[in-house]
C-alpha cells in the first residue's frame, strides 16, 4: 500500500543518516534483547549477554552526543561521555536493581555495591567535569541558558543521591529495613537524575564555536 511505501521510503531517509543509522542500532538490540529475555523465562540468562547489550546501547548513545559535535578532540569527548555514561548507569542501575530484586542478604550486597558505587562517583565525576568544561565555559553559563540551568538541578540531586549511599558507612550496625530506606530514596533520586539527564540530552548546550564565528565575520565588500 502507498502508506507501507511511504513508511520504507522515511526509514530509509532516516537510517540513511548517521544518528538514524546509530538509533535504529540501539532499538534493534533492545529487541534482540527483549526476545532474549522472553525465551530464557524461567532459565538463567547469562549475564554477558544484557551486560554486553547495555554496553553498546551506552556507546550508541555517546556516539550521537552533544561532544560527537564537538570540534575538541570529538573521538576523546565521544570515549569520555560513554565512560561517563556508562558508570553512570552502572550506580543508578545497580541500586534500582538491589532494591527490587535482592531479597536475601541485603545488608552484605549493599555493602559490596558501595564500593561499585565509589568506583562510579570517581569515574563519573572526572569524566562529568571534562563534559561540564567542554559545553560550559563561564560560571555564569551554569543559569543563563537552558543546558546550564538543567545541569545544576541535576548536580543539586546528585548531591542528596550521593549521601544517601555513602552515609551508612559511618553508622555500624544499621539494621536492613535502615538500609532498605536509605537504597528506596538512592533509588528514587536515581530514577529522577536519569529523566532529567533524558530531558538534558535533548537540550542544546551554549554554541561558543558558532557566536565566536559571528563576532569575527565583517564586511569584505564583495
Amino acid at each position: 500500500t502507498s502508506l507501507s511505501i511511504a513508511f520504507m521510503e522515511s526509514a530509509g531517509i532516516f537510517t540513511g543518516t548517521y544518528p538514524g543509522f546509530i538509533t535504529a542500532g540501539r532499538a534493534s538490540i533492545s529487541m534482540v534483547l527483549f526476545v532474549l529475555i522472553a525465551l530464557f523465562k524461567g532459565r538463567k540468562l547469562p549475564y554477558i549477554i544484557p551486560a554486553a547489550g547495555a554496553v553498546l546501547l551506552v556507546l550508541g548513545r555517546a556516539m550521537v552526543s552533544h561532544s560527537a559535535a564537538s570540534h575538541f578532540l570529538p573521538k576523546t569527548s565521544i570515549a569520555i561521555n560513554f565512560i561517563h555514561l556508562l558508570f553512570k548507569d552502572l550506580w543508578i542501575g545497580g541500586v534500582i536493581t538491589l532494591v527490587f530484586f535482592v531479597k536475601d542478604g541485603f545488608t552484605e550486597i549493599n555493602r559490596r555495591f558501595t564500593r561499585i558505587a565509589s568506583l562510579a562517583l570517581a569515574m563519573g565525576g572526572a569524566t562529568g567535569a571534562y563534559i561540564v568544561w567542554l559545553h560550559l565555559k563561564s560560571f555564569e553559563e551554569l543559569f543563563d541558558n537552558a543546558w546550564g540551568r538543567i545541569f545544576s538541578l541535576m548536580f543539586i540531586l546528585a548531591l542528596p543521591f550521593a549521601f544517601l549511599r555513602f552515609l551508612p558507612m559511618f553508622y555500624k550496625g544499621l539494621s536492613e529495613k535502615k538500609l532498605r530506606r536509605f537504597a528506596y530514596s538512592e533509588a528514587l533520586l536515581g530514577a529522577l537524575i536519569l529523566g532529567i539527564t533524558s530531558i538534558l540530552i535533548l537540550t542544546t548546550p551554549p554554541l561558543h564555536r558558532l557566536e565566536g564565528w559571528r563576532a569575527e565575520t565583517r564586511d569584505e565588500g564583495v
